[in-house]
């Protein structure tokens, strides 16, 4: 431009092994490269080092990158993952952005499997997430009643964190026996628990109570209360039940007329 020369398009290297650069005579630089073997480096010399080579982009600056930029705003942009050029197979698994709901779908197998909603909720075989994490199992055997699995990766009690206002306020959780417990925001305080076989331990819960309708057939309700004759429990309802081998359990001394 001008009369001078701003950029070159040459070919380098040895026969058999040559590469076709652009090169930015002003800036000295080398802005893009086709190798011998198709693969392109943009600001990358040599794209065949990557583990995907074909198309490597090497930042230039602290936000660089690649932009896919919409031809309008009611429009979807993709990533499309093909493993052929008809029907489906031209997008078996895909990552589209909408830009007028503003979310974000990614897909395998032809199908929606995670949403991004425009508020940061997120759908997990659902695209319509009512909650921060929506999971969606699904109906039939193949889905077994549980769509959410979490699992610890070594013999200790797994547990659940519940916090409000950045403070850890309880846990939930399955010991390696297969208890579920209760904790306090301290862990090593188990508060409350239901053991494998149905029966069920407390510590400490001051009032405990068994609303209308709640049956103990066959189970041991087994109640470890404070030091204070104040901290007991009641029962509230007329529809409790305790038959068929079904027991209390307390401590001699304990004479609290709650009982």
């Amino acid at each position: 431009t001008g009369g001078s020369q701003r950029f070159s398009v040459v070919t380098i290297g040895s026969a058999g092994n040559e590469a076709l650069r652009v090169y930015d005579v002003n800036n000295s630089a080398e802005r893009f490269r086709i190798d011998s073997n198709g693969y392109v480096g943009i600001k990358e010399s040599s794209p065949h080092l990557y583990y995907s080579p074909d198309l490597v982009v090497a930042a230039g600056a602290e936000n660089g990158g690649i932009t896919i930029r919409a031809a309008a705003t009611s429009h979807n942009n993709y990533l499309m993952f093909a493993d052929g050029s008809s029907g489906d197979t031209r997008y078996d698994g895909y990552i589209k952005y909408n830009h007028s709901g503003r979310f974000f779908d990614f897909a395998t197998a032809t199908n929606v499997r995670l949403r991004i909603d425009s508020s940061g909720r997120v759908g997990i075989n659902t695209t319509s997430p009512g909650r921060r994490l929506h999971v969606y199992g699904g109906t039939g055997a193949a889905n077994l009643g549980h769509p959410l699995i979490l699992e610890r990766g070594d013999s200790a009690n797994t547990q659940i964190e519940l916090k409000t206002d950045g403070a850890t306020r309880g846990y939930w959780g399955v010991s390696t026996t297969a208890n579920f417990l209760v904790y306090d925001n301290d862990t090593s305080n188990i508060q409350f628990e239901v053991l494998q076989d149905g029966n069920v331990h407390t510590n400490g819960l001051g009032t405990f109570e068994f609303n209308n309708g709640w049956s103990a057939e066959g189970r041991n309700v087994v109640v470890f209360p404070y030091n204070d004759s104040s901290n007991w429990f009641s029962f509230v309802g007329t529809n409790l039940r305790f038959t068929d081998g079904g027991n209390f359990v307390k401590p001699s001394d304990q004479g609290n007329s709650n009982w």
